[in-house]
C-alpha cells in the first residue's frame, strides 16, 4: 500500500517520497534508468515562468462525500471510461488525484509550452492512471533525434512500463498528427502517390467485397500510417464501422511489432471481441475522402520540327 503521492515539476506523480532525479537517462539495455515507484505523463528537465502553473485536486470519498454535481458528474465520466476500456461491470471509486501542468517548458526548448494532466483513480482493489494532452496546446519542438522526454511507470525494480515514443522527438505534440485523406473512389487512387496501391489490391481474388490498403510511409508522416478501404462491387470508399479503415499509431513499416499490438490487435479487441469499436475510432478515426484530386499533371503534347 502507498503512504504518499508527491506531485513532481517534471511532469509526474511519484510514490512514498519526492523523486529527486531531474531529468530521465537510458540505461545501457536502451530502457529508462528508473528504480522509484513514478508514473509519468511527460518526465524531462521542466522550466516555469510568470505564466505557468503546476497544480492538482483530490477527491476522497471517506473524506469529501457527499460529492458536489459538478465532481459526481465527473467522476461518473472517470468510471465510464475504465468500465468500456478495461471491459469491466462496474469500478467504485474510492480516491482521485488530477494534476495539471499548465503552459510548462522544457529544457530542450524553453520557448514554447505544453499543458497535459495525469489523474490517478482507485476503487480500494484496482489503481489505474489517466494521462490528457491539451488539444492543441502541446507546442514542445526539437530537431533533435533523441531527447530526454520519457512517459510510462515504473516501480523499485526499474521501468514497468515505456510509452514507444519515449525518448524519441515523435513524444511531442501527442494531441495531434499529420492528416491523410483518402481517395473517394478506386479510380483516383491511381494518381496518388500514398495510395497508388489501391487498384492493384481491388483486382485480386478475394470473397471479401471489402479491402483495405495502406499507405505507403512518407518521411513527413512518420511515424504515423493510414489504412483506406473500398468496396470491390462499388469501388466506393468504406466509412462505415467497423469494415473502414482509418488512422494508424504506428506504420507497418515503421515498427511492425508495435503496429500490430496498437492497431491491428487493438482493432480486434474492441470491435470483435467486445462492443468498444467506438473507443477504438477516436484514436483510429476513418476520416474524410476527397471527391477531387489535389495532384495535376501536365497535358500530353506533340512536338512538331518543320
Amino acid at each position: 500500500m502507498r503512504r504518499s503521492m508527491h506531485v513532481c515539476r517534471r511532469g509526474l506523480i511519484s510514490f512514498d517520497a519526492k523523486y529527486l532525479s531531474e531529468k530521465p537517462k537510458l540505461a545501457l539495455d536502451e530502457k529508462a534508468n528508473i528504480n522509484f515507484p513514478v508514473v509519468a505523463a511527460y518526465f524531462t528537465e521542466i522550466y516555469l515562468d510568470h505564466l505557468s502553473t503546476i497544480t492538482f485536486r483530490t477527491y476522497d470519498v471517506l473524506k469529501d462525500y457527499p460529492f458536489t454535481p459538478k465532481v459526481a458528474e465527473e467522476l461518473r465520466f472517470l468510471e465510464s471510461v475504465i468500465k468500456r476500456v478495461e471491459n469491466i461491470s462496474a469500478f467504485d471509486t474510492s480516491f482521485v488525484l488530477i494534476a495539471t501542468w499548465n503552459n510548462v517548458k522544457p529544457s530542450f526548448n524553453p520557448y514554447n509550452t505544453a499543458t497535459f494532466q495525469l489523474i490517478i483513480i482507485s476503487s480500494g482493489e484496482q489503481t489505474i492512471s489517466f494521462t490528457i494532452y491539451g488539444h492543441n496546446l502541446m507546442q514542445w519542438t526539437t530537431d533533435k533525434e533523441r531527447i530526454p522526454l520519457w512517459i510510462g511507470h515504473a516501480d523499485i525494480d526499474r521501468d514497468i512500463y515505456s510509452h514507444i515514443y519515449s525518448f524519441s522527438k515523435n513524444a511531442l505534440q501527442r494531441d495531434r498528427y499529420r492528416k491523410q485523406e483518402c481517395p473517394c473512389d478506386v479510380a483516383m487512387a491511381q494518381w496518388d502517390p500514398w495510395f497508388w496501391q489501391i487498384r492493384r489490391h481491388v483486382r485480386l481474388p478475394d470473397s471479401n467485397d471489402v479491402v483495405c490498403v495502406d499507405t505507403v510511409l512518407g518521411q513527413s508522416y512518420k511515424p504515423y500510417g493510414k489504412s483506406c478501404c473500398y468496396y470491390r462491387s462499388t469501388l466506393a470508399f468504406v466509412d462505415t464501422r467497423p469494415f473502414s479503415g482509418g488512422f494508424y499509431l504506428l506504420h507497418s513499416s515503421f515498427s511492425p511489432r508495435d503496429h500490430e499490438a496498437n492497431d491491428l490487435i487493438m482493432k480486434e479487441k474492441c470491435c470483435t471481441k467486445s462492443d468498444n469499436c467506438d473507443l477504438y475510432y477516436e484514436l483510429h478515426p476513418t476520416g474524410t475522402c476527397y471527391t477531387g484530386s489535389p495532384y495535376h499533371f501536365g497535358n500530353r503534347f506533340k512536338l512538331i520540327v518543320n
